[in-house]
């Protein structure tokens, strides 16, 4: 998945406190410490919206969910735990 406009506003939300609460679950690219400084210099001004989103398609990024509200959070079930790596 790449970040797109919808993604970056999502983000930016979330980061001034004020979620938005159109979605119950959020699949989308986690904001590393790369992606990171380009929101950063978004939110600041220091960027527009398309430069940022020019700069983010060049990132290798990588998926997260997020569970956003208690609705999204009621459809998880604990079923097995997985050492992935030691």
């Amino acid at each position: 998945m790449q970040a797109d406009e919808k993604w970056l506003d999502i983000i930016c939300n979330n980061r001034s406190g004020k979620p938005t609460g159109e979605y119950d679950i959020v699949i989308g690219p986690v904001a590393d410490d790369q992606v990171y400084r380009v929101v950063v210099e978004y939110e600041n001004g220091d960027v527009d919206k398309e430069t940022a989103l020019k700069r983010l398609k060049t990132e290798k990024l990588c998926d997260q969910i997020l569970f956003h509200t208690e609705n999204a959070l009621a459809f998880l079930h604990y079923t097995d735990t997985e050492v992935a790596c030691e």
